[in-house]
């Protein structure tokens, strides 16, 4: 006799609905899951559900019906009797155990309206994309559609009718190929249209547009939901970080206008200690260039910050926002004390930036950016304490670009050369390579670029650089073989082109060329050089230029010099000469040597004879 299971296993009452709008491949896995603990199971949004499937379950389809059209429906008809909902798509899953999760909603508190419910998003192509909804599973009292319709796939916290992004969204791709990405967007889209006046709406949407650094939506809207929202705002604390949103957007989209509006709205909703209120003014005093006014209020700012960091509860009841921005702060107080000469703290400034955790190597760079007009001694200080905290080539070499070699005090290129040259020149890496050729040290570059000549990334301008420093250290031979090789794999570059052909202006041998060519095209080539010397014996030039600058194109497509003959064929034939030593034509290029040769003896004797 099959063992009954016992009663309390479909207690407390659960209508589960799953959607097949991500696919279905998982379909029967998940209900397998889920029935244990479900009174009834919904298909929504789904197509072509087998019918063995259907029965088998019992479940009951409702198409292509989306997840709000399928609740309205059920509610206003009140075909659903069970105490919760819980909501899943047919491909996640689900990770937590039915016996577990059924034993947690059943000692939720009445006053509790929902609790997280674990699972995995699956994407395109089988990508599983970590993300959750905090409230899956919802109890028929709490208002379905303000409590769960709109729930954002994504950690966050939902309390009441409120909605709002509170930990990071790293798990998802901003791309609109990422389904996770696009549930994310439409749900806060229809949840901000459908409540304009609430602004836990209002708090998701704009902190959406600020996660996709969409700066322009978030300017064209403020206005309209600050003036909508102004008594709300001041209420409710936990709201107050929408200043920093549209204050910031504002910012970097140039609206000085609007943005002043936002900030004296601000400062007459938040309190002056309060850090988002001080950050407001440390960008206000940025954008008025108020060098006296950055460092007093980034200095409160700094400090508010440094207090409140951990304190999560003040965090959240005030909705700070602004905390992210302190590298950003610390940068334009720096700025400001420079333009004041005040060094000591300028320093002191810098060190301080290197201890935080968000200052990377771009940060650094916007920092010296700002920093490129100070005196050569200063810059040298900020340079080497950033050195000593980003020691690598690559940033090394970009903060070149800002303050060059040869503008750098004595003690920093003696600490570059003393310091990092031993180091990078252990790892070789190959900006390390570029660096040195910069910094002089020619034969530390050669030996770093011929170890990348055959890297799939970074060959074409490995041995490009390589030859170059092979000619600086007098390597002649070196350099033509690196140009040749790289001219045999890129024939496209015009600079190593142009380099060999400037190297090799009288070709030289052929016979040690080691590479093959390609016969059909080398026949089509000696054709042409045979027509070439049948127009030249017969003294007609006219249609030489265009079968020299045919065999040109053939072997140099790309190539935009111009191959003129007038006046100067010896040197129209070495050009196309060098062209097909590089693409290994031996037949060709030794043609063409003769025909160049016997051209200029002939020349030579019409000279003499006129003389």
């Amino acid at each position: 006799m099959e063992e009954q299971k016992p009663d309390t296993a479909k207690q407390p009452g659960i209508c589960t609905l799953i959607s097949g709008s991500l696919g279905t491949e998982n379909l029967e896995n998940c209900i397998q899951k889920l029935q244990p603990i479900s009174d009834n199971i919904l298909l929504i949004d789904t197509e072509h559900v087998p019918e063995d499937l259907v029965n088998a379950y019992q479940l009951s389809v409702y198409g292509k019906k989306s997840l709000n059209d399928v609740l309205a429906h059920l509610f206003n008809d009140q075909e659903i009797t069970a105490d919760w909902l819980l909501f899943t798509y047919a491909n996640e899953v689900v990770e937590e155990e039915p016996a577990e999760f059924l034993k947690q909603i059943a000692e939720i508190p009445a006053n509790v309206n929902g609790i997280r419910f674990p699972v995995r998003s699956v994407g395109l192509k089988g990508v599983t994309e970590k993300c959750e909804f905090e409230t899956r599973c919802v109890r028929l009292q709490a208002q379905p559609y303000s409590e769960f319709l709109d729930k954002l796939q994504v950690e966050g916290a939902v309390s009441k009718s409120r909605l709002s992004i509170t930990k990071n969204l790293s798990g998802i791709k901003k791309k609109a190929s990422s389904p996770a990405f696009v549930r994310l967007r439409d749900s806060i889209v229809r949840y901000w249209e459908r409540y304009p006046e609430d602004l836990a709406a209002a708090f998701a949407f704009y902190q959406f547009l600020q996660w996709t650094d969409d700066y322009d939506e978030v300017v064209n809207n403020c206005m309209r939901t600050l003036e909508q929202g102004t008594t709300a705002l001041r209420d409710n604390s936990e709201y107050w970080g929408l200043f920093t949103i549209w204050g910031e957007a504002c910012y970097q989209m140039r609206e000085r206008e609007k943005f002043n509006r936002v900030a004296q709205q601000a400062f007459s909703v938040l309190p002056e200690s309060h850090p988002d209120a001080l950050f407001l003014k440390s960008l206000r005093a940025k954008i008025e260039n108020n060098h006296d006014d950055m460092i007093l209020n980034s200095k409160l700012f700094v400090d508010k910050v440094q207090k409140q960091r951990h304190n999560s509860y003040y965090l959240a009841q005030n909705g700070v926002r602004s905390l992210k921005y302190e590298v950003q702060v610390r940068g334009w107080r720096i700025v400001s004390l420079a333009q004041q000469q005040r060094w000591q703290s300028v320093f002191a400034g810098v060190r301080a930036l290197t201890n935080l955790d968000q200052f990377s190597e771009s940060k650094a760079l916007d920092l010296l950016q700002d920093l490129q007009l100070i005196a050569t001694d200063k810059s040298t200080t900020i340079l080497t304490t950033l050195w000593k905290n980003f020691a690598s080539p690559g940033f090394v070499l970009e903060t070149l670009k800002i303050f060059p070699l040869d503008s750098l005090h004595e003690e920093g290129a003696k600490f570059l050369v003393d310091e990092l040259t031993p180091a990078f020149m252990q790892k070789q890496e190959f900006e390390a390579g570029m660096l040195f050729m910069q910094m002089g040290l020619f034969e530390f570059a050669y030996e770093i670029f011929t170890k990348y000549k055959n890297d799939p990334g970074v060959g074409e301008p490995a041995m490009f650089n390589g030859a170059q420093m092979a000619l600086e250290i007098g390597q002649f031979e070196e350099a033509i073989q690196l140009l040749a090789d790289l001219l045999h794999e890129y024939p496209a570059n015009k600079d190593a082109r142009l380099l060999y052909e400037g190297l090799t202006p009288d070709v030289g041998t052929v016979e040690n060329a080691d590479l093959f060519a390609d016969i059909d095209i080398e026949e089509t080539l000696l054709e042409a050089v045979d027509a070439i010397n049948y127009y030249v014996e017969k003294n007609k030039y006219d249609p030489i230029l265009s079968l020299v600058k045919q065999v040109h194109d053939v072997m140099a497509p790309y190539s935009e010099i111009q191959v003129e003959i007038y006046g100067d064929l010896p040197k129209a034939l070495a050009r196309i000469e060098s062209l097909a030593i590089s693409h290994c034509y031996l037949k060709v290029a030794e043609k063409l040597q003769e025909l160049r040769r016997n051209f200029t003896a002939v020349k030579a004797d019409e000279k003499t004879a006129k003389h």
